[in-house]
């Protein structure tokens, strides 16, 4: 189950604010066995919940000179774990009347375990930690055929610890 609150307030053409709340309720249910043979049967049932709310808040601010910025942050509280904050800024300037643009970001991100990765009898672990991620784009662009058209390239480099994954 999940649901999302949000709003968003122009205070001007050059400045918006947009907020909200995320609620998530997982339910994670396996009923199995492993037969191995010869009366060797492993049980591989679990059930897990957990509930994670995440409130959040982005700022746009645009120029009449080809500059604007953004800013945001999501704080995330799941069941059983510290809350994570996770920010992003970009920037991007339009050259004026060239339709050409260079832009920048950074941010940070996190993500939980899946249910299985964490209560699988045989291959899952409950001492799993999330995933934490850091990430750097850098992005060139040009609008085309006034506007109906763009094209870009973007750089974008990433950093992640305590990736999951099955061996």
């Amino acid at each position: 189950y999940s649901a999302t609150f949000t709003g968003t307030q122009r205070f001007s053409s050059h400045f918006t604010v947009a907020y909200g709340v995320d609620w998530l309720r997982e339910e994670g249910t396996s009923d199995g066995v492993l037969d191995f043979g010869g009366g060797f049967v492993l049980p591989t049932s679990f059930e897990l919940t957990r509930d994670s709310w995440a409130p959040f808040a982005e700022a746009r601010v645009t120029s009449s000179f080809g500059l604007s910025m953004q800013a945001g942050v999501r704080v995330d509280q799941p069941d059983g774990e510290s809350s994570v904050t996770s920010p992003r800024v970009r920037m991007e300037y339009e050259f004026a009347d060239s339709g050409f643009s260079v832009a920048g970001a950074w941010g940070k991100a996190f993500k939980l375990p899946s249910m299985y990765a964490l209560g699988h009898p045989i291959v899952g672990n409950p001492d799993l930690v999330p995933e934490r991620g850091e990430s750097y784009e850098l992005e060139l662009a040009q609008n085309l055929l006034d506007g109906k058209a763009r094209w870009s390239a973007t750089w974008f480099e990433g950093e992640f610890r305590n990736a999951i994954d099955f061996d």
